[in-house]
């Protein structure tokens, strides 16, 4: 009896180790699984987002301008397709830079304010730092 009820937990375990959890509530935006694919652990099933609170992330801050730019500092940020301009705050810095196109950049990411309804994840924006 003792052995029965080990192979229904291991079953039982089995079958939540197949449940996907999110850790936050958030809306599906990819799925990169099929059902009934087998997946390696650590690879990519969903693409999950936050959408009530996105973030601006800059690309192409040069080194010439990143020691300008501080935490909490105050940014306006232009939505193009929107034609709107908003304004937020610098969250976040990176402390390492990339290279693009041979320029060294650094990436810092914004929290604006308020968030319009129309505003999705990936619009083009112009950011602009400082007073």
């Amino acid at each position: 009896m003792a052995e029965a009820r080990a192979a229904v937990q291991r079953a039982e375990q089995s079958l939540a180790d197949l449940t996907l959890r999110a850790p936050f509530t958030g809306t599906v935006t990819a799925v990169d699984a099929a059902v009934g694919e087998f997946v390696a652990a650590g690879a990519p099933v969903v693409t999950l987002a936050a959408l009530d609170t996105l973030r601006v992330e800059t690309v192409d801050l040069s080194e010439r301008d990143i020691a300008f730019v501080s935490l909490g500092q105050p940014v306006s940020v232009l939505i193009e397709p929107l034609a709107v301009t908003l304004s937020g705050r610098v969250v976040r810095i990176a402390p390492q830079s990339s290279t693009i196109g041979g320029d060294v950049v650094y990436t810092v990411w914004i929290d604006l304010d308020e968030q319009p309804p129309e505003l999705r994840w990936g619009m083009s924006a112009e950011v602009t730092i400082g007073d």
